[in-house]
Parts: C-alpha cells; structure tokens; sequence
C-alpha cells in the first residue's frame, strides 16, 4: 500500500513538472501565441465596444425618427426661431442624418475590424450597412407633413428596431470567440515564469 501511494505521489509530481502537451503542442513553452491571444482579444474587445456604441446610436435615432413622426403628425413646420433658417421639422431631419452618417462611420470602422479577424459578425454588419443606406435615402425623402412621409417612418422605426436587433446578433457573434481565447490564454506560461 505504501509503494502505491508512493508511486501516485511520484507520478503526480512528474505529471506537474513536465511540460503540458495539447495537440502535440508544448503549451508551456514561450511563444508569440500569447502575443497574438492579447492582440485578438483586443480586436475583439474593440468591434465588441463598437457595435455597442453603434446600438447607443441607434437608440439616438429611433428617438429621433419618433420625433419626425410626431411633427408630421402635427404638421409643425413653423420656423423656429426668427434668427433660424430651417422648420422644427428641417432640424429635426438634419439631426437624425447626422445621427445616421455617426452610425455608418462607427459600423464602417467595426467592418474593418471583423474583416482582420474573419468574425462572424462580418455578414450580420454587411445587413446592417445596406439598411442604413435605405434608412438614410428615406430620411432625406421626408417633406414633414403627408401620408406617404408617415408611412415611411413607421416603416423607419421598424427598419431601426430590426437594425438594433441585427446589431445585437452581430455583438453576439463578435464576442463568441472571447471563451476561446481566455481559455487558450489561460494555459499560456505566466510572462515571469522562468524560462530555462
């Protein structure tokens, strides 16, 4: 009994100090896989907080769009202010195009991130670029009074309530590989550890 336990003991011990083998790899010894973990998680973490920030813009736009509506509904289309060269109306329309131009700049830049890491999310953010350009050309179509412009923003505010639910599929998809990577991390060696 004690040559048993004396061979588990001694067994576990080799176990502990050989280098670990996963897929024929020697996952203790130095290499530039915890350097290209780091940069893709990074990467990861940069589309990930991209598209979050592009859904906050959505919000700002869906807000936006319900206030077109409302002016429409009421037909405001007084100016402003003397000293103000546009409608209630204008201004509100040129600030939901602004909004819109900020959320294609921020799902352009997250499409050049998920191309440099071939993340699933790079179809879902295509969706989402070619419903901004349709939402864009019907924001500049408005006119601010009619049937037709309030037919087309309930149709903008279901297009954007879609495009965020699109965008939370593609925050989904971009992180999926985050369990990945913290795992293939965590056996990585410590960067202190002795190296001899």
């Amino acid at each position: 009994m004690k040559f048993f336990l004396l061979l588990s003991a001694a067994s576990t011990a080799l176990a502990l100090a050989l280098p670990q083998q996963q897929g024929g790899e020697n996952r203790n010894s130095t290499s530039s896989g915890s350097t290209c973990n780091s940069a893709t998680a990074e990467k990861v973490a940069k589309l990930a907080g991209g598209i979050q920030s592009n859904i906050a813009i959505q919000v700002q736009e869906l807000q936006g769009i319900k206030t077109l509506q409302a002016l429409v509904a009421s037909n405001t289309t007084t100016l402003r202010a003397a000293s103000s060269s546009g409608s209630d109306f204008e201004l509100e329309r040129q600030a939901v195009l602004q909004i819109q131009q900020t959320g294609v700049d921020l799902r352009t830049a997250n499409q050049k991130v998920a191309a440099e890491l071939k993340s699933p999310s790079e179809k879902g953010l295509a969706t989402v670029s070619m419903a901004q350009t349709l939402e864009i050309q019907q924001v500049k179509s408005l006119e601010g009074s009619g049937q037709k412009d309030q037919d087309v923003l309930m149709m903008l505010v279901k297009e954007v309530m879609d495009g965020t639910m699109q965008n939370k599929k593609n925050l989904a998809a971009a992180v999926q590989r985050t369990p990945q990577i913290r795992s293939v991390s965590a056996l990585d060696p410590a960067p202190d550890r002795d190296k001899s």
